[in-house]
């Protein structure tokens, strides 16, 4: 029975074990990951003094920043994977504009009701009235940089009610990336390589499954597709994490399951011997305001039993509500891995739970500070989380509604504010290879060549002064 206080031997026991797995951590240590270290702590100070305003307020946007030695790093960090990230928000929001301007066939709305809504359309003919092609309108005549801000990312003006703004930014962003199979797959070719290109060698995507298993068939298949594309140039790799909705009926959430199911049978990376590309199931949304998993728990826990290949991911403690006992219901679901579990801190007796089932934290730092979770950065529960041993990985969530480059900005704001040791930085990416839903041959094909790269980025940044 899992009791919802705080005691001091609980306490005591986190401690104890924080302290042992930094003396382990720190016994394992060579001699260059020490001179690395010292390094990367000299970068972090090197940016305090440089910007003294608040994490919160710097834009990471701005060259500036990525001409500092510590951005340049965590550039260069090889950071394993992405296990938490959308399909909707890939891409960084100036790539996002970027890639809309590039589509001949792609318009956005600059008159009506829907401004910046975009639509994907063959015929020029057929498009209404108020849509103008997206490279005309991303010129700066009808939409400057500013204005598509506010309309496709929480940076831009101000979100009293985060979530209550988040759907319309996912409509505006979905039609046009989303609206034909070849869109889709240039959108998720282009994501991927930015994600080689910032040095991430797999990412596990999160995706709707709809009603029409057909639909979801096409948007894997298109994933698969770009992947093998990217593949040419680098050694890449996809999993999909099918998704329903915390608002949905039992029903309606049973069909997802099914059609997900269906899904991974049908797609597979042959590159890995006919492993599964589709891997697991989420339920994801404001979990303030919708179903818990303990009223889902039925058709949850049947799934282990109809599809045992389909995995739990789940969306979980994503609040700070204090009664809010998601995490909980996970646990008992068997989740491999949980999302945010932001709001654990309030049921210390759960990081037991998590230890002793080795569940991986999935932690998006800058996410939970975007959506209000925490003031500032130096709060994040998550500093606790990994300080005290708890299995956990850098994710990015949003990056397009959020304004940040998957995975190289979240290390950044966390190696800038929350005094992680290199030894910890080194852990949280071994993680995000271990705790993936990958095979095991893709497993181990991933760790050897992320060993590689780690010493060769250990040893290029021990020998800086």
């Amino acid at each position: 029975m899992l009791k919802f206080h705080n005691t001091t031997k609980n306490i005591i026991l986190i401690l104890l074990f924080a302290i042992s797995q930094n003396l382990t951590a720190s016994d394992k240590v060579s001699t260059l990951e020490r001179r690395a270290d010292s390094i990367m702590r000299i970068m972090v100070s090197e940016y305090h003094k440089q910007y003294k305003k608040p994490f919160e307020t710097i834009n990471l946007t701005d060259s500036t920043i990525w001409n500092t030695r510590l951005y340049k790093f965590c550039k260069q960090l090889p950071k394993g994977g992405e296990l938490h990230v959308h399909s909707t928000a890939l891409l960084a929001f100036d790539d996002y504009c970027s890639f809309l301007a590039s589509q001949p066939n792609i318009y956005i709305q600059i008159e009506g009701d829907n401004i910046g809504h975009t639509l994907y359309q063959t015929d020029p003919y057929d498009v209404p009235a108020g849509y103008l092609p997206a490279r005309t309108c991303l010129s700066g005549n009808y939409l400057t940089r500013d204005r598509c801000l506010k309309l496709y990312t929480f940076n831009g003006g101000s979100q009293p009610n985060p979530w209550k703004d988040f759907q319309p930014i996912f409509r505006r962003i979905f039609n046009g990336a989303f609206g034909s199979p070849e869109n889709f797959e240039k959108y998720m070719e282009n994501a991927f390589n930015i994600y080689v290109e910032n040095n991430i060698q797999f990412a596990e995507i999160r995706i709707g499954s709809t009603m029409d298993r057909d639909i979801f068939l096409s948007m894997a298949e298109m994933i698969m597709k770009a992947c093998n594309n990217v593949r040419k140039k680098a050694d890449f790799h996809v999993s999909i994490i099918g998704t329903g909705n915390k608002g949905y009926s039992l029903e309606e959430v049973q069909k997802r399951i099914d059609n997900v199911a269906y899904v991974q049978q049908h797609i597979k990376d042959t590159l890995m011997g006919k492993c599964n590309v589709v891997t697991g199931f989420d339920l994801v949304s404001n979990e303030d305001c919708n179903n818990g998993f303990e009223y889902y728990y039925d058709v949850l826990k049947k799934c282990e039993h109809e599809h045992p290949d389909l995995k739990l991911y789940l969306h979980a403690g994503e609040t700070k509500n204090t009664k809010n006992d998601n995490i909980m219901w996970a646990i008992k679901l068997g989740a491999k891995r949980i999302g945010h579990a932001f709001n654990m801190y309030f049921f210390p007796d759960l990081y037991n739970e998590i230890r002793q089932n080795d569940i991986c934290i999935e932690t998006c730092p800058l996410s939970s500070v975007k959506l209000g979770y925490c003031s500032d950065m130096k709060s994040h529960p998550s500093i606790e989380y990994i300080h005290s041993g708890l299995p956990a990985a850098i994710c990015s969530d949003d990056p397009t509604i959020f304004e940040h480059t998957a995975l190289t900005d979240d290390f950044f704001a966390v190696i800038a504010e929350w005094n992680l040791s290199l030894s910890e930085v080194k852990q949280l990416c071994m993680n995000s290879i271990t705790y993936s839903s990958l095979s095991k041959k893709a497993k181990k094909r991933i760790m050897k060549d992320w060993k590689k790269r780690w010493a060769e980025f250990v040893r290029g940044i021990a020998e800086q002064k």
